[in-house]
């Protein structure tokens, strides 16, 4: 498998050089998984507590649309980081 530096991801993404297949195939793995990934938490906001708090549900799901407009609640997701493969 091809391990993609920092780096040469970033020469890939200024254009700055001609993509493997090989990479090809490491960068699409890598955004499927990142696709297939669920959220951890939710950072929740509304205009009483801007900084927000974080809650495990996303709390937005049992609020009235009506509600979420006139409160403007929003729902981040947050994701984990994701690991390197060991060789």
């Amino acid at each position: 498998m091809t391990q993609l530096s920092k780096e040469r991801l970033e020469e890939i993404r200024d254009y700055d050089t001609c993509v493997t297949r090989e990479e090809l195939a490491e960068m699409a793995r890598r955004l499927l998984a990142a696709e297939a990934q669920e959220p951890v938490a939710f950072l929740i906001r509304d205009k009483y507590t801007p900084n927000g708090y974080f809650s495990h549900t996303n709390a937005t799901v049992n609020i009235s649309q009506e509600d979420i407009c006139e409160h403007e609640v929003s729902a981040t997701p947050l994701y984990a980081a994701m690991l390197k493969e060991s060789e």
